[in-house]
């Protein structure tokens, strides 16, 4: 499926994770050409529309899931020696960082490959100290499943995502909502954190430049300690959040007690104030946003890869869209899609996923995430505390 010409050529995928947005001159005139082509109105769906290369970002969504999920610093520590605020508000940083993924002032976000089924994306990041790996795969096509699996051995955690981005065009705007089930776990502590995602939205697709921004609430919760914060992300409100962090009342009946107020701009910085003694500082930055890796990705050369990892996959795609070559890119995309219906057309009549496809590292749990019935899965090889003191004990060694 994948032309071996090019195979060879990495140098494509440098700066590919720092890249601050694109500048679209004929933005307008190709959505509207998308628009058209596939006679979109208000309420209409959009995860089926073919994007032209043009507006596709240099990456299947396996990759921009794993670079939303990359490692900052202060998760990598010992858990124990933390309070259950500073445990909670380390991990609620990082989820809210994680929506600060923003193109810079005056550019514009474009759009991911879409992953073909059974698509994977490993990689991992060197700390040092440590190492953090990831593998994402597309658990299912139609709708679009993805789910993913974060650890790190040494300091004790995981990180668990199932997502479905369900996109609807509203004339001038699209919506995505993700109906994902996202858990972070420290294993020693037996702690896990549930995140809801705000929803993301695309304004000015039209005319101008498009603006990204959030609406709705976010909400954090951590279960065994308590301890959960709600964030609320006004529209059209120049990208501000605020919310707080309450403690659940031991007493049934009573009310959370509010510990920390949050606001500020997810484009600069969330400041965060202990409500005890009025003490204010910056929580969450821009600057430590995925936009601004800390650490270096590592994934194996494309020659190195199986025929169903992301960067093999759409790597002729993104070859030609480094060397502008549109005409070329839009060939490359058309082969992989080609193929897949090819494949399609090879199963039996009474192909069904649910009953004929699984998934190769994920587990479909039965149960169901959000309000549009998808399906959680659970990573096959979760980290156990018992590999945990494992690690521990070669360190020592």
């Amino acid at each position: 499926m994948t032309s071996s010409t090019h195979l060879d050529d990495n140098s494509i995928y440098k700066d590919i994770h720092t890249i601050p947005g694109v500048e679209m001159k004929n933005g307008a005139s190709l959505l509207t050409s998308v628009i058209k082509n596939f006679s979109l109105k208000p309420g209409s769906g959009m995860n089926s529309v073919q994007c032209p290369p043009s507006i596709l970002k240099r990456m299947s969504v396996l990759e921009m899931y794993a670079l939303l999920a990359s490692p900052r610093s202060y998760l990598l520590q010992d858990w124990t020696k933390l309070s259950p605020e500073k445990r909670f508000l380390n991990v609620l940083r990082w989820f809210l960082e994680q929506q600060m993924y923003y193109p810079q002032k005056g550019l514009q976000e474009v759009k991911p490959y879409n992953p073909i089924l059974g698509e994977e994306f490993k990689c991992s990041w060197d700390h040092q100290n440590s190492v953090s790996t990831c593998l994402c795969e597309q658990v299912k096509h139609h709708p679009p499943i993805s789910s993913l699996y974060l650890e790190n051995k040494k300091w004790g955690f995981y990180y668990q995502q199932t997502i479905q981005p369900l996109t609807t065009f509203w004339g001038t705007k699209t919506a995505t909502t993700l109906e994902a089930d996202n858990r972070f776990k420290i294993v020693e502590l037996d702690e896990e954190y549930t995140s809801q995602d705000p929803q993301a939205i695309m304004r000015n697709l039209l005319f101008g430049t498009s603006i990204l921004e959030h609406s709705d609430k976010m909400v954090v919760d951590c279960k065994k300690t308590g301890l959960y914060a709600v964030l609320q992300f006004p529209e059209k409100s120049n990208w501000s959040v605020n919310g707080f962090v309450f403690k659940r009342s031991e007493v049934e009946g009573e009310k959370a007690t509010p510990l920390f107020k949050l606001e500020g701009s997810m484009r600069s910085t969330v400041d965060i104030i202990n409500l005890k003694n009025q003490a204010k500082r910056a929580f969450a930055q821009y600057k430590d946003s995925p936009r601004h890796p800390e650490f270096e990705m590592q994934v194996k050369p494309v020659s190195e890869q199986a025929e169903n990892e992301s960067r093999r996959v759409w790597h002729d795609l993104t070859y030609h869209l480094v060397k502008r070559d549109l005409s070329a890119a839009s060939d490359a995309k058309t082969v992989v899609e080609e193929h897949q219906r090819a494949l399609r057309k090879q199963r039996p009549s009474d192909w069904k996923w649910k009953t004929h496809h699984k998934a190769k590292y994920f587990d479909n749990t039965g149960e169901i995430v959000g309000q549009g019935g998808t399906p959680k899965f659970e990573y096959k090889q979760r980290m156990t505390k018992d590999q945990r003191q494992d690690a521990e004990e070669e360190e020592m060694d």
